[in-house]
């Protein structure tokens, strides 16, 4: 005579094994560019699930990261592009007081990433239409609407690397 108690635990081992099976599926599928999920509110646990729960929020990450910067600046101490050593880059122009960097890229960034010599000035980067830069101000710094990203590098006294994402 067969046991019907052994009938549930077959059942949510079925269950488990194909929830498992499914979410594999939505990760290496590449029709899906995105990873959906469900964090949980106080541990922050992570859950692959169709719906979450009102314990949970849903939370999605890109299934592939970008290939890498799209683009990048030398500044030479002097001040100008070292355009053999820069790739994506139109033009660089500067402010009317020399401490802004304005870069024209043949693509619109999503970041900027800077970097200077050992002598750790101070040195900031944003990209135009991001919400601590409008286009506005970035057009009024630089004398131009053909701006993509702005560097801000007062009286910098070594040149610098930007990298744009």
């Amino acid at each position: 005579m067969r046991s019907w108690k052994k009938i549930p635990v077959l059942l949510a081992v079925v269950g488990v094994v194909g929830t498992g099976g499914t979410a594999l599926a939505e990760i290496t599928s590449s029709s899906a560019p995105t990873i959906n999920a469900c964090a949980n509110r106080k541990t922050g646990q992570l859950r692959l699930a169709q719906r979450c729960r009102s314990t949970e929020r849903p939370v999605s990450w890109a299934q592939q990261a970008p290939a890498g910067s799209q683009g990048y600046a030398s500044v030479g101490a002097d001040k100008t592009l070292l355009s053999t050593a820069s790739r994506n880059v139109t033009t660089m122009t500067r402010s009317a007081d020399g401490d802004y960097y304005c870069f024209d890229l043949t693509f619109t960034p999503v970041n900027v990433v800077v970097s200077t010599g050992l002598g750790g000035s101070y040195i900031v980067g944003d990209v135009v239409g991001a919400s601590t830069l409008s286009t506005d101000r970035a057009a009024a710094l630089c004398g131009t609407t053909a701006v993509d990203a702005v560097v801000y590098y007062p009286s910098g006294q070594s040149g610098f690397y930007a990298t744009f994402n």
